[in-house]
Order: C-alpha cells, then structure tokens, then sequence
C-alpha cells in the first residue's frame, strides 16, 4: 500500500510536469547603475531582454519610472516633480509624447485641487474640495464645458443637506437630513422642482423601527415595520400597493440612500 508521503511526492511531480510543460520561463533580475538608478530587466525564456523599468531621480528631485523595450526604446514614462510649494505634478508620455499630466495643489486655505490636463494641453478634468469658514465642504468636478458641485452643510440644528448643483448653480437634486427631540430621523430627497419623497424613521419605547417613504404629496407608499420579540427573533412587516419589482428597486434605493 503506498503511503501518504510518497502518493504526495508523485503527485507533485505531475503537477510539476505538466506546468512545465505548459508554462514559460521568464527571468528579473534588479540592478544599480553608475548613476545610482534601479534598472529592473525583465528577459524571456531565450534570455533576450523583453523590457526594462529605470527608477530614477534627477538633479531636481524629480523621480523618474521609465519603461524601456528592447532596444531601448521608451515604451512609457512617468516624471514626479513637487515644487517649492509642495504643490504635486505627475507627467505621463508614451513612445516619447506626452499623454496627460495630473497636478495637484493645497491653496493657503487647506483647499485641494485636482486636475487632468490632456496631451494638447488643455484640462480633461479638475475635481476641487473647499471647506468654508462655517465648515460646509464642497466638491467641484469641472469636465470640458460642464460643472457639478456637491455642496454638504450643517445647520444650527444639526440638519445636514447635501446639494448637486449644475453649471448655472440650479439645483439638480438635494438630500435634506433632520432629526427630532425624540431621536426620529427624517431624509427629505428633492429635485430641480422640490421635494420627490421622504423618508420617516422612528422608534417607540419597545424599540420597534418603523420606516415610512411618502411621495411628493405626502402619501405614504411604502411602509416597513420592524420588531423583536423578548427571544431576538425579529419580524418585518412591509405595507405597500407597489408591485414587488418597483418594490425592490425603491427598497434598493433608500438602502443607498440611508449611507449618505
């Protein structure tokens, strides 16, 4: 009877085989060059050299990854720089000619900036965060002609309202959070032309969740109700004359909705 050990080693050895005679061999090898760079070789299974990546750093401090072929060719490069203001630049070229460069910034206001210029120079891209003096942050996403911003703020009551305007500052949609003396939340969603739905959430003494979504005229279309008995086992009631596909996809949403 053949042991453990040896029924091991002779599956290994097929295993082994039949990867061998399937796979391809190619070798890296790391080393420093007279100017300090790290060339990485990467060589297939003739010994021929395939590509090789240069890591280096110029007299400005720049640092430089560079992807050469075989002829020393570049394939891809990619030039880090930060100036004297820490202010981030990255620069992309490809065969020799530039693809796109992403700048980042930090103004005197903490404020960050972001932006994408393509290989003709123009920007692709910008996104912007700011945070104002009554620590409202927003973001500005510029592309082409077109600007969104997602503004987020807090009243003196602890209501958050999270806006996405457009170009022109309309309104696009807003998500209104608010909560009662008694802990209750309520998410008001609105659009260009004002309130879509609501969201009610509430908790009795027993500590019962009951969950009601109404419509723009205050209807309530959908209600969930949700309660544990003195043993854990929880049951949920679900009152509704929405069919089960609109049901699931508006059960989906306020899912979505309820991490904002």
């Amino acid at each position: 009877m053949i042991n453990k050990t040896t029924l091991l080693f002779t599956l290994l050895i097929v295993i082994t085989a039949a990867f061998t005679a399937n796979a391809q061999t190619y070798i890296t090898s790391q080393d420093v060059n007279i100017f300090g760079d790290t060339v990485i070789t990467h060589r297939n299974q003739s010994g021929r050299v395939a590509y090789k990546v240069t890591k280096s750093t110029d007299v400005f401090n720049n640092k430089i990854e560079k992807v050469t072929d075989e002829n020393g060719n570049e394939i891809r490069m990619v030039k880090t720089s930060i100036n004297i203001f820490g202010d981030k630049k990255v620069d992309i070229t490809e065969n020799g000619e530039p693809v796109a460069s992403i700048k980042s910034s930090t103004d005197f206001f903490g404020n960050k900036a972001q932006s994408i210029i393509g290989s003709n120079g123009n920007e692709v891209r910008s996104v912007k965060n700011s945070t104002d003096i009554f620590g409202n942050k927003s973001i500005t996403v510029t592309e082409g002609n077109h600007t969104t911003t997602i503004k987020r703020t807090i009243d003196i009551f602890g209501n958050t309202t999270q806006t996405v305007t457009g170009d022109d500052g309309q309104v696009i949609a807003s998500i209104k959070v608010s909560k009662d003396i008694f802990g209750n939340e309520e998410k008001e969603i609105s659009d260009a032309q004002g309130r879509i739905a609501t969201l009610k959430t509430s908790t009795d003494i027993f500590g019962n969740i009951k969950k009601v979504i109404t419509d723009k005229s205050g209807k309530a279309i959908l209600t969930v109700k949700t309660s544990t008995d003195i043993f854990g086992n929880e049951e949920k009631k679900i009152e509704t004359e929405m069919d089960p596909q609109a049901l699931n996809k508006m059960l989906m949403f306020w899912d979505e909705i309820a991490l904002h």
